[in-house]
């Protein structure tokens, strides 16, 4: 059996090549009420491929929760290679690709996305995004108020006729979208590296130990959210206590 995305575009590919193995459909409308029906088929002993429209299955698709599935009744998964957008693009952007985080289509609800962008705001790594044209103005705007005035690769339509890459940062870009059409991969530059301040530091050392805390205690409080290392902390407040007691 091969489970599609959608029966109709992978049933021109199986006529092409004369396969005549049926097609059940599977997308993320009907993936609850078909694992089950799909784990069953499997434990009998049968063969089961998954395909979707574009690029790889459980890559931003449904097929992850058919393959955690087939592993909880411990039925083999064997993975193919083939078309994935995110690869290729990060290949081609100019981006450093020894570290990157791919984060897939932003998330919808409200909460969750402001938490997204702040996570890629603080990220020393590669952010991978996939986008719709149509949103993109929108999502350009969110991680520029989020992350500031980015470098960014927008790969277009990957693989395909109109294939294009525009490299430059987020506030050259942005006016240029409104007729922009096709499948996007955003990825968006690391945050510069920055050496961290004491001076924002210590006004608040001072106030820590104005109230009595140890030096382990303002050291646990100063590294919440600071990114200076424990052992400069430390000898502020060596240096500040020092100034206390004179």
């Amino acid at each position: 059996m091969i489970a599609s995305e959608d029966t109709r575009h992978t049933g021109i590919l199986l006529k092409h090549y004369a396969i005549e193995t049926p097609q059940i459909s599977y997308h993320k409308f009907n993936e609850a009420s078909r694992i089950q029906k799909l784990i069953s088929m499997l434990k009998e002993g049968k063969d089961l491929a998954i395909v979707t429209d574009a690029g790889t299955p459980a890559i931003s698709d449904p097929a992850y929760l058919l393959v955690r599935a087939a592993i909880d009744a411990s039925v083999k998964v064997i993975p193919l290679p083939g078309a994935t957008a995110f690869v290729p693009a990060l290949c081609a952007s100019g981006f450093d690709p020894a570290r990157f985080t791919f984060y897939g289509f932003l998330p919808t609800k409200q909460s969750d996305r402001h938490e997204c962008l702040n996570e890629i705001a603080r990220s020393n790594s590669i952010s991978v995004i996939y986008e719709s044209a149509r949103r993109l103005p929108k999502t350009l705007e969110a991680i520029y108020n989020f992350c500031g005035n980015r470098q960014i690769c927008i790969a277009r339509e990957i693989s395909k006729i109109h294939e294009e890459f525009i490299r430059c940062n987020i506030q050259d870009i942005m006016p240029e979208f409104v007729s922009m059409k096709g499948e996007i991969v955003l990825l968006i530059a690391p945050a510069e590296k920055t050496e961290p301040s004491e001076d924002n530091v210590i006004p608040k050392i001072s106030a820590l130990i104005a109230q009595g805390m140890t030096n382990s205690q303002i050291i646990a409080r100063i590294s919440e959210d600071n990114t200076l290392p424990r052992n400069r902390i430390y000898n502020l407040i060596l240096r500040l206590r020092k100034t206390f007691n004179e």
